[in-house]
């Protein structure tokens, strides 16, 4: 599957589940990226299929502050890529993923809390 037939497809299954992504698309080359903005828009949550594989992330202030690979999940097929990532897309959107800000300021996914951080949910940032 070339890079732009990967694109589409990922574009078109990302489509179907979250439709208001169409305002926040574009495409770089033959890669699809996805820059949603978090309800007080101080984070962009974003998903991109560069190199074929679908890899999810947070940017802050125009930095990338954490991502991830759907293969970490053990996805390494498209099919399995995108029920991954729409599952995840979920968790977060719906705030039953909590997301970690450190004394450090950086943000990733947890499901535990530390002293040092921060927990948020999605519709806090």
């Amino acid at each position: 599957m070339t890079q732009e037939n990967y694109s589409m497809y990922a574009r078109k299954e990302l489509l179907s589940s979250f439709p208001y992504f169409s305002d926040y698309e574009r495409f770089e080359n033959d890669v699809y990226i996805v820059e949603f903005p978090s309800p007080h828009q101080t984070v962009l949550l974003w998903v991109s299929t560069q190199d074929k594989e679908i890899t999810i992330g947070f940017d802050q202030n125009k930095d990338c502050v954490w991502h991830m690979h759907m293969s970490q999940l053990g996805a390494n097929e498209i099919q399995d890529e995108l029920k991954e990532v729409i599952h995840l897309i979920k968790r977060i959107i719906n705030g039953s993923e909590l997301i970690a800000i450190d004394s450090e300021k950086e943000i990733y996914l947890t499901s535990d809390t530390f002293e040092n951080e921060k927990i948020k949910k999605w519709n806090e940032l």
